[in-house]
């Protein structure tokens, strides 16, 4: 069984280009049968690269697609996969070289292993560089100074060490002073900034 890792994707490019795989992802969603026989159903990654004329068995495509939205007016297409380990670079490059305009941005994050990257340098759509995954919930941030602001209300401690590694060991200290406390969880992760 993998980890699931979770990746949102930001698509641009021509109006033609963006509209044509909006609409062949919406016509493999509303097909009554998947294209190919697999364990995801209809949105399986691999179904979209049969459908554009590629062989799913030499691409690694191993999840599905979510919440496909197309935006007419900024020409943009959104969506969000659940895909096994890691964010499928193999998937997302095949569909970029069958298009001429299309260019994928995306966040990606992959907990168990401790992934957490993007290709949105500029911010573009994700304008958010750390991430707080804790007990109750997830919160992201631009800023270190956010992130620490917010910790800091959170679990009632003054922070020093405003860095990465400051940060995460002034709440695991908090976790160890407050072992009582069940199912206490604090993970601070900055966001990688990768070239692809």
């Amino acid at each position: 069984m993998p980890n699931w890792c979770s990746t949102d994707y930001y698509i641009v490019g021509s109006k033609k280009e963006v509209l044509d795989l909006n609409k062949k992802m919406e016509r493999l969603e509303n097909r009554k049968k998947s294209l190919v026989k697999n364990g995801f159903g209809n949105t399986w990654l691999g179904n979209l690269v049969n459908y554009l004329g590629g062989d799913w068995e030499k691409v690694y495509c191993r999840g599905e697609w979510m919440c496909r939205e197309y935006n007419k007016e900024k020409n943009t297409l959104t969506f969000t996969t659940e895909t096994a380990w890691q964010e499928m670079d193999e998937w997302r490059k095949f569909i970029e070289s069958y298009y001429k305009t299309i260019k994928f941005l995306y966040v990606t994050e992959e907990p168990g292993c401790g992934i957490y990257q993007t290709n949105d340098k500029d911010g573009i759509f994700f304008k958010s560089k750390y991430v707080l995954d804790y007990t109750e919930d997830v919160e992201y941030f631009e800023t270190i100074d956010q992130a620490v602001e917010f910790i800091e209300e959170l679990i009632g401690i003054k922070i020093e060490d405003k860095t990465v590694n400051g940060i995460q060991k002034a709440m695991d200290n908090y976790v160890k002073e407050n072992e009582d406390e069940e199912d206490l969880f604090f993970s601070f992760h900055e966001f990688e900034e990768v070239d692809d």
